[in-house]
């Protein structure tokens, strides 16, 4: 069957050798394998100009590119697709869709009015949630005269924080809207975005828990590294993490522990730890492979409100397939994070200890731990999570 896909805003990447921007694991992991059931996807937003020529001529092991098109300035109806995914991604107005003059989320609205059926917001990100309540919830809808954002009149701070993106009946006409989530604990999940842009339960919205998926294919290569030259790296940024990187990495610095970051990080907080490096900015996202295979272990760290809906991350899971020991913080409790008690994190003291332990490991020990976690986390695959999509999607269309 065919199966629309239009990112919430911004252009689609393809491949992990040149991709920079977030979400390149779960869009190329979960298109691959509905390609390889047998579905073909048609693509509603702009692809990134420099990957178009690869649905072509797909380099090698991009071949499943090829049941994959797009069609800037159409819609799901025309092409008779089954269903409709919409990708997370930066929830503003920022952006614009160049093929049709409009912001990229104007695009994704009127997408989902050219469907009929089921759609499917993927929220992989819980710091990107989608902004329902600000899309069709304000009190000027897409056209009203007042609305600020398309009429330059009304373009104030007031009539813009009435204005919405779209319309209810764009949304929610002749269709399911079902958000597919990580979070363990639905009602928590529904009160922590139970206002501001999003407002969940305002809506006839259907919410089901979704797997996550990790792409042990795409490390293959990597294996666990005899020597490691770093005792601990923390990929990711502190955004929402502040409070969790002070208590656990912020005070292993001050207890001499040598820790290197990747990405780029302010320089007066850096000056804060002394024992702290960072790459610096990375264009592409499979640099950050390399860094983290290079160490004994990473620690995980949630923003409060995850740990508190019960939601992990893919950062620990893709760490034990770049080749090590992922540790995390035991206020991260997620079904998708089943590692065991004897990998979390209670203090700094705690993980002090046991990075020093990691490190007098042997190669074999430390080869053990890493095929241990593998083993754990081994049903975490996006062919899985692709046969959980179709499954929901059968349910939805009985109900």
């Amino acid at each position: 069957m065919k199966i629309g896909w239009v990112r919430l805003s911004q252009e689609i990447e393809f491949d992990y050798r040149t991709a920079t921007q977030p979400g390149i694991e779960e869009r190329q992991g979960l298109m691959k394998e509905l390609v390889r059931a047998g579905h073909r996807i048609i693509c509603f937003s702009r692809i990134k100009k420099s990957h178009e020529p690869m649905l072509d001529d797909p380099p090698a092991g991009l071949s499943w590119l090829r049941r994959v098109s797009f069609d800037y300035e159409g819609f799901p109806r025309e092409h008779k697709c089954k269903f409709l995914i919409i990708e997370m991604g930066p929830d503003n107005m920022m952006y614009e869709h160049k093929p049709t003059n409009e912001p990229y989320i104007r695009r994704m609205c009127r997408v989902i009015d050219g469907h009929k059926g089921v759609v499917f917001y993927y929220h992989a990100d819980p710091l990107v949630p989608f902004p329902m309540d600000q899309i069709v919830g304000r009190k000027y809808k897409w056209g009203h005269k007042k609305n600020g954002y398309c009429n330059e009149k009304y373009k104030k701070g007031k009539w813009v924080a009435k204005s919405s993106w779209g319309t209810y009946d764009e949304i929610f006409r002749k269709k399911k809207f079902v958000i597919l989530h990580r979070a363990d604990k639905l009602d928590t999940y529904l009160d922590v975005y139970g206002s501001g842009r999003t407002n969940y339960r305002e809506y006839p919205i259907e919410f089901r828990h979704f797997p996550i998926g990790v792409d042990f294919a795409f490390r293959r290569h990597y294996r666990v590294v005899r020597h490691p030259k770093h005792d601990v790296v923390y990929a990711g940024s502190d955004r929402s993490r502040r409070n969790s990187f002070n208590r656990i990495y912020g005070q292993l610095a001050h207890m001499g522990m040598p820790i290197y970051l990747t990405g780029k990080w302010p320089e007066d907080y850096m000056a804060k730890y002394p024992t702290m490096k960072c790459t610096g900015w990375m264009p592409h996202f499979w640099q950050i492979d390399k860094y983290v295979n290079n160490s004994y272990c990473t620690i995980q760290i949630q923003p409060d409100k995850a740990c508190r809906m019960g939601w992990a991350t893919l950062r620990p899971l893709e760490a034990i397939a770049e080749g090590v020991i992922a540790l995390y913080d035991v206020a991260t409790k997620s079904s998708s994070l089943p590692l065991g008690a004897n990998y979390s994190i209670e203090n700094a003291e705690d993980a002090f200890r046991k990075i020093k332990h990691i490190r007098n490991m042997g190669y074999s020990e430390r080869s053990k731990h890493n095929a241990l976690q593998r083993s754990k986390i081994r049903r975490l695959t996006f062919k899985n999570q692709a046969a959980a999509l179709l499954s929901i999607f059968e349910e939805m269309c009985k109900s």
